[in-house]
């Protein structure tokens, strides 16, 4: 009998075969690793990941999303802003996902701004924020000891209400 026939000395046809892939490039490639099973739900929408997906973060800790619910994923899985709570990423119109590491977190580029006068040490004689606000304070301000610090434009007038006043 011939090689493919029953009986013959050749590989059947209902042998399976393993193919081993070696894959080569020419410079830095990314990998991204395939999840095995079970294969995992989008933790978006909660179906059955097929392709095409994408990954978000890498090894064990990996999501697997479905490539159009990626932007909603994002959206809903990143940091809130520290000043407006608002997610940290890009929202076309209003935030451009630039942002600022700051204490206690990442606030919004479009924030900054506003968050520094809201967390800035107010002045003991005006009570506002002392830090550069245009049109109104320089930024720059004095401290007085044990009490707390004066913006430049208010120090002449905090001298005058704290000393001490004549008894006569």
């Amino acid at each position: 009998m011939g090689e493919n026939g029953a009986g013959g000395s050749g590989p059947s046809i209902a042998e399976p075969k393993t193919y081993h892939v070696q894959i080569c490039t020419l410079g830095p490639s990314k990998l991204i690793p395939v999840p095995t099973e079970p294969r995992p739900n989008c933790p978006q929408c909660g179906k059955l990941v097929k392709l095409p997906w994408v990954a978000f973060g890498s090894g064990l800790n990996a999501k697997y999303v479905h490539s159009e619910c990626s932007k909603a994923f994002q959206q809903s899985s990143a940091e809130g802003c520290v000043h407006c709570g608002a997610p940290v990423s890009k929202v076309e119109g209003k935030f451009s996902g630039k942002f600022y590491n700051v204490e206690g977190g990442k606030c919004h580029a479009e924030c900054y701004a506003a968050f520094k006068q809201a967390s800035a040490p107010k002045c003991i004689h005006c009570g506002a924020p002392v830090c550069k606000v245009e049109g109104k304070f320089d930024g720059r301000f004095m401290e007085v000891e044990g009490k707390g610090k004066v913006h430049g434009e208010c120090y002449a007038a905090y001298q005058v209400a704290a000393a001490p006043r004549c008894l006569h």
